[in-house]
């Protein structure tokens, strides 16, 4: 039998969140793609759930900010 962990990690991107912020998370997420699978969910004052997605174990991604509601960033 062979198990894998289901991860699921919400991000918040709402506007108290800066670009760099996201950036480094996501290069952390980078690395942790190359052990294991998980489903991101980004959200700012809500989840919308179109932008959930699987990252795949051993993909790279590039970060993107897809949601920016609440506060913003001076």
């Amino acid at each position: 039998v062979r198990r894998q962990a289901q991860i699921a990690i919400s991000i918040d991107q709402s506007g108290s969140v800066s670009d760099a912020l996201l950036s480094a998370f996501f290069s952390e997420l980078n690395g942790l793609a190359k052990l294991a699978e998980f489903t991101i969910i980004p959200f700012d004052t809500e989840v919308d759930p179109s932008l959930v997605y699987v990252w795949k174990k051993g993909e790279r991604k590039v970060w993107e900010r897809v949601k920016c509601g609440g506060p913003t960033q001076v």
